[in-house]
């Protein structure tokens, strides 16, 4: 949130994109000088929301009645990822 750069001193910084949707973000980070709070430094940044797909085959299951703890109810699908990047498909279910 703040420092002190000393002379010829330079500091990486780190910002993080975290879309809530599928559309462009723009926004202006300014930083400030504390012996000239007058004079703002603005950065401005972008960044792209992609909405994530994944397609199931079949797209319906349909499983008929089965007993408690019964292991012969299990049918398999297939995950498809039609997009260009990677991507990490998780259970809430299952993963912590």
């Amino acid at each position: 949130m703040s420092g002190i750069l000393q002379p010829g001193q330079k500091q990486t910084v780190d910002v993080m994109f975290t879309p809530n949707s599928d559309k462009q973000f723009q926004q202006k980070l300014t930083f400030k000088c504390k012996d000239n709070l007058n004079k703002i430094f603005p950065l401005n940044v972008k960044g792209q929301g992609i909405h994530y797909q994944v397609d199931t085959i079949p797209d319906t299951l349909q499983l008929g009645p089965v007993l408690p703890y019964d292991a012969s109810a299990v049918q398999c699908i297939e995950l498809r990822n039609p997009m260009d990047q990677a991507i990490e498909v998780i259970s809430q279910d299952f993963d912590q």
